[in-house]
């Protein structure tokens, strides 16, 4: 979890124990009205795929990620959780591009 909300977290006195004081269904309940409101296009599970997506972003090893989502092995973060940016693919384009501009030399026939 982010230091942030950890850090929001204790600062709330929770007897119970229970991380959110809310039933699953009044959480679900807030997160449909505040999708809405906002346009959010995703569901609350994909929150899941995004963080797991923010992680590989930010280069967080595997191993990390993996146990920051609680899988036992990396294969359903990877195949599953993980997905691309496209802003980053974009930017490994312009990288490969200029890569082979610089180190490849093609001879034309004059």
């Amino acid at each position: 979890m982010p230091q942030i909300l950890i850090d929001a977290l204790e600062a709330e006195e929770n007897k119970t124990g229970a991380i959110i004081k809310d039933s699953p269904k009044a959480l679900e309940s807030l997160y449909q009205r505040q999708k809405t409101r906002l346009a959010f296009p995703y569901n609350f599970h994909a929150l899941r795929h995004y963080y797991a997506s923010v992680m590989l972003l930010s280069g967080m090893p595997n191993r990390y990620a993996r146990e920051r989502m609680g899988h036992a092995t990396e294969n359903m973060l990877i195949n599953v959780y993980q997905h691309t940016f496209r802003s980053e693919q974009e930017r490994h384009d312009v990288l490969l591009d200029s890569f082979f501009a610089e180190n490849l030399i093609i001879e034309t026939e004059e």
